[in-house]
């Protein structure tokens, strides 16, 4: 009895910490491909309540994070409710065009003025009662371009492991990649220094390095893609 009483206590805190303030039809969050240049995401719908009592949504920008792939890859977008759309976000907020009845909806969607390359963008933001603040949810947007999935594929693929770690002489990189097209090995210093870097040219092998000379602390080493950005970073310790 006291472990069912236990399971049926955390059931219940589990469902608190998820509740929501305002009622969603299809859920506070959107995660969707299709993103393209002068198109629209689908429209995320609440209202007050399943009664659709009269309301006035406010809302700010929480945060976005940008992810691109691809030399010269770009994105530009601003964020739509259901009075207007905004390029301009940071340290702003909106109030909405007040909504009451069920026909009638506080929304959100993302507008995408331009992309180059591929992309994926994930958005958060603060929505609230403006006649009483202190009543808010947080929703996330996430918008990807078609073959974001076969880039998140690829990098989920990526292999690399270092030995000995820690280490203080002599590194053996071991890597596995499916893709070389600027792709590089990089030692980073905690500082954010490059200390070594080095093209990679097979889809796998090993790279073996002296080490003796870099000072004692904390490493990362990474396999970048063609952008720069890291496909897998991992910690390295030098003693």
């Amino acid at each position: 009895m006291r472990k069912f009483i236990l399971f049926f206590s955390l059931l219940l805190l589990g469902q608190v910490t998820v509740a929501q303030n305002f009622y969603y039809p299809n859920g506070n969050s959107l995660d969707e491909a299709g993103m393209g240049s002068g198109q629209f995401s689908s429209t995320l719908k609440f209202l007050k309540n399943q009664a659709g009592d009269p309301i006035t949504f406010s809302w700010e920008l929480l945060s976005i994070d940008t992810n691109l792939i691809g030399s010269g890859a770009s994105v530009n977008f601003g964020v739509c409710d259901n009075l207007s759309c905004y390029a301009s976000l940071v340290g702003k907020q909106f109030d909405m065009t007040p909504v009451s009845g069920t026909s009638q909806y506080g929304t959100f969607k993302i507008q995408a003025f331009a992309i180059a390359g591929d992309a994926k963008i994930i958005v958060r933001l603060r929505v609230w009662d403006k006649a009483n603040p202190s009543v808010s949810d947080t929703i996330v947007i996430s918008w990807r371009t078609d073959n974001w999935v076969g880039i998140e594929e690829y990098a989920a693929s990526a292999k690399m492991s270092v030995f000995p770690n820690p280490a203080s002489d002599v590194l053996n990189v071991s890597y596995d990649v499916n893709e070389l097209t600027n792709t590089k090995f990089e030692l980073v210093s905690v500082l954010g220094n490059t200390v070594f870097q080095k093209e990679l040219n097979s889809k796998s092998g090993t790279i073996n390095l002296n080490i003796s000379k870099l000072p004692r602390g904390i490493y990362f080493y990474s396999i970048k893609g063609a952008n720069g950005k890291s496909i897998l970073t991992k910690k390295l310790v030098i003693q």
